[in-house]
């Protein structure tokens, strides 16, 4: 010190002047030369940068310390000259500083736990007493303080390379931090030793030894473990930590499961739910190991406000369970991460979303009812999955929106849990994806008795605030009278489309109405307008108004995906076979797409044009393909042949950059041995695979098989003869088998297990069946 006042250092080193100028650039010291006996060094002591003159003067002995060769000298002088040493040398160099700036400094050696050690499955092991580590105590203001020079600088990655990377976390750090891994144990004397830590009331080595260690970013990041302190631990099927962020604000939370016998990450969503408190700044992880008897490594890692794209390791603890997980699952297909993903203010939310907003919820019964509250209208689409289910569950979730809040009414028919994910925008957003913004966690405690799916609402309806109080059941009673009451603060008329086009007009805040539903599948609509001017709104049968109630076209793959099976259920849904038109009886119905949309029923080439049209009014790639099929008119005994007319229409759309196949007419239902149309919607011909769609769909356009090959979306495309012979089994692909008393056929389930197989016999003369 240059007096007893001065906050400046005067540094001397027996090193080269461009070593001292270098620590001077980085400390903005003044580099001086006062005689021959060298340079000195001055520094300022208030300057953070000055703590790491310590670390750049050496590097660490790698080769040494894992007994590749003999280690390097550890005394200061050494370690000076070879710019390099183990923990003990970096400790002596901090000695011999101090010494000469005449700071009172003590060598500490102990048990350390290392950044590639950690505990064993095994809670008796021992720690290595040929492995101690050394740090330095040094004194200031007449308190003892620590410093960990040799972490400072870095750390040794796959016990091969040292990684330099300075930090000031061992720095003067808090002793009840630095005990996490630092246990002090000097000439044997455990008692004179454990002063050393600092604490008021020292631990033992065997606390020590079962104490979970942080990682550097967990105390970077003030992440507090609330629950569990121990590294190993016995569970009964699952166990929930807690953890407690006091910096700044925790933005995700997750987990995950590390094989013991692979070292290989495990799916997470089955068997861990992270859950964050947004306003508490906490965290639970709820985990169950994958099996029992063995210790799961699990690795707790998050994300902060500083960095929140970047998921940083926080702790990792050993988990074995008792017996084996009989739990209902968690959801699956997922990363268990429940909470908020994006700022709520952005997409128009209250702040009070983040602060008061659960995000794992206990249903008591099958229906449950969110309130989000909103500073203006947002625009969202919600999903919700049922644990043991990979595709969603349909017309399960209902958004409404009034002044304050969006409402998400949520219906679940099995006990267990549910994962809700709700989409937003951001506000002015002109972009067409809708990317997350939260996750919830629902555990369904009583589930609806009967499957009651909500009427389908367009997004248009969120911007005009439609809540519908009643009825909220997308399945009417046919043939009965209906009260519709519904309220808006923007429309000012309804039209009811049900064969009609009844108007209804706004009384008061709202609209109260009854309605005559129609018979068995008969469709129902709502559609409203600002005034009567609005010539769009009274006729349903107009193309463009039917898709601008989607609103935009569509851009992003999210919601391109969205406009494409909403196209799908709508035409299968409301467009009807004309049988009649297909089996003579009349003049069939024409097929463009305004007449199918007037009329309401068609045959394959209205569907397929329909389909079209309404795709390109979306901004979706579409085309309409042509071909064979094996549909009601189909024999095996006569082959298809080239020189016959295609007898089936369907469509081609693109959706991720790749052309994927749908089928709206035999979505919509079949037509029966009495030639009468049963609407049985399916999602069988959505998106069907390739492999799977050429066993009854051959496209040929245009009479040019070359060209209309590629349609098929196969690597290898097959031919038309190949087409008409065969069918897609494991055993027999042939249509027609001649057999010599009896055959064996095989069947391959790659799906759900099959409980039931039947075979049904047809004698020659006549189709019915008559023996099973």
């Amino acid at each position: 010190p240059l007096d007893r006042s001065s906050h400046w250092l005067l540094i001397s080193a027996q090193s080269p002047t461009a070593t001292l100028r270098e620590c001077a650039q980085c400390t903005g010291g003044s580099l001086l030369t006062l005689s021959k006996r060298g340079c000195f060094l001055l520094v300022s002591i208030m300057s953070q940068e000055s703590t790491r003159i310590d670390c750049r003067l050496g590097r660490f002995d790698v080769d040494g310390r894992y007994g590749r060769r003999a280690r390097l000298p550890n005394d200061a002088e050494s370690v000076l000259k070879n710019r390099a040493g183990v923990c003990e040398g970096y400790a002596n160099l901090m000695l011999e500083l101090c010494s000469i700036l005449g700071v009172t400094c003590k060598v500490i050696s102990g048990y350390s736990k290392e950044n590639d050690s950690g505990v064993t499955g095994d809670q008796q092991a021992a720690f290595d007493p040929t492995e101690f580590h050394a740090w330095n105590a040094v004194q200031l203001d007449g308190r003892w303080k620590l410093i960990d020079c040799t972490w400072g600088a870095g750390f040794v990655k796959d016990k091969n390379n040292f990684v330099r990377q300075e930090n000031d976390l061992y720095f003067l750090p808090d002793p009840k931090v630095f005990i996490e891994d630092h246990f002090p144990f000097m000439n044997s004397d455990m008692a004179g030793s454990k002063k050393w830590q600092l604490l008021k009331k020292p631990i033992d080595l065997a606390t020590f030894h079962s104490r979970v260690r942080r990682q550097k970013a967990s105390i970077e990041h003030q992440v507090q473990l609330v629950s569990h302190k121990q590294a190993l631990i016995d569970v009964d099927s699952e166990v929930t930590l807690k953890f407690k962020g006091t910096g700044r604000p925790l933005t995700a939370f997750s987990a995950k499961f590390v094989n013991p016998g692979t070292g290989e990450s495990i799916s997470s969503g089955l068997y861990i739910a992270t859950v964050l408190n947004h306003r508490k700044n906490e965290a639970t992880v709820t985990a169950r190991p994958p099996t029992c008897g063995a210790y799961w490594e699990l690795r707790v890692q998050g994300t902060t406000e500083d960095n929140p794209t970047h998921l940083i390791g926080f702790v990792s603890y050993k988990l074995r369970s008792t017996r084996a997980v009989d739990l209902r699952p968690f959801p699956q297909c997922f990363d268990g991460f429940y909470g908020l993903l994006r700022c709520p203010q952005r997409c128009g939310f209250s702040s009070e979303l983040r602060g008061r907003q659960a995000f794992r919820l206990r249903a008591s019964s099958g229906e449950l009812q969110l309130k989000l509250p909103v500073q203006q209208p947002v625009s969202a689409s919600a999903l919700l999955h049922f644990a043991e289910d990979s595709e969603p569950q349909k017309q399960a979730v209902l958004l409404e929106m009034d002044k304050k809040a969006l409402k998400v009414s949520v219906r679940m028919y099995r006990r267990g849990f549910h994962r809700l994910t709700l989409f937003c925008k951001d506000v002015g957003s002109d972009s067409g994806s809708i990317p997350e913004l939260a996750n919830f966690l629902i555990e369904c405690a009583r589930p609806m008795k009967r499957r009651r799916p909500f009427p389908e609402f367009l997004p248009r309806s969120l911007a005009e605030r439609v809540t519908l109080d009643g009825p909220r059941d997308g399945e009417l009673r046919a043939n009965s009278d209906v009260h519709f009451r519904l309220s808006s603060p923007s429309l000012r008329v309804v039209m009811v489309q049900d064969g009609s086009q009844t108007v209804h007009r706004r009384t008061g805040s709202g609209f109260s109405f009854s309605v005559r539903t129609g018979p068995p599948g008969a469709d129902l609509a709502l559609y409203g307008a600002h005034g009567e001017e609005d010539k769009k709104f009274y006729s349903r049968r107009s193309l463009e108004s039917l898709a601008a109630n989607l609103g935009s076209a569509a851009t992003s793959d999210l919601q391109i995906y969205k406009w494409i099976q909403w196209v799908y259920k709508w035409i299968t849904g409301n467009i009807s076979y004309d049988v009649d038109g297909y089996f003579g009886k009349k003049d069939k119905s024409p097929n463009d797409a305004a007449s199918v949309l007037r009329t309401g029923k068609s045959v394959c080439e209205g569907y397929a044009t329909i389909c079209l049209s309404l795709c390109q009014l979306l901004g979706i790639e579409c085309v309409k393909i042509s071909g064979y099929s094996k549909g009601f008119s189909y024999n095996p005994t006569k082959p298809l042949t080239t020189d016959k007319d295609t007898s089936h229409a369907w469509n081609a759309v693109k959706l991720n950059g790749q052309w994927r196949l749908i089928d709206t007419t035999w979505g919509a239902g079949p037509v029966n041995s009495d030639h009468k149309f049963e609407r049985n919607e399916t999602d069988f011909y959505f998106l069907t695979d390739p492999e799977v769609f050429i066993e009854a769909h051959f496209p040929y356009i245009n009479s040019d098989m070359a060209e209309s090959k590629k349609w098929q979306l196969l690597k290898n495309p097959i031919d038309l003869s190949t087409f008409s012979s065969r069918v897609e089994l494991v055993s027999h692909k042939k249509a027609l088998v001649d057999v010599d008393g009896e055959v064996t056929l095989k069947f391959r389930g790659t799906g759900k297990t099959t409980d039931v197989i039947q075979c049904k016999f047809r004698k020659p003369e006549h189709r019915r069946e008559t023996e099973q």
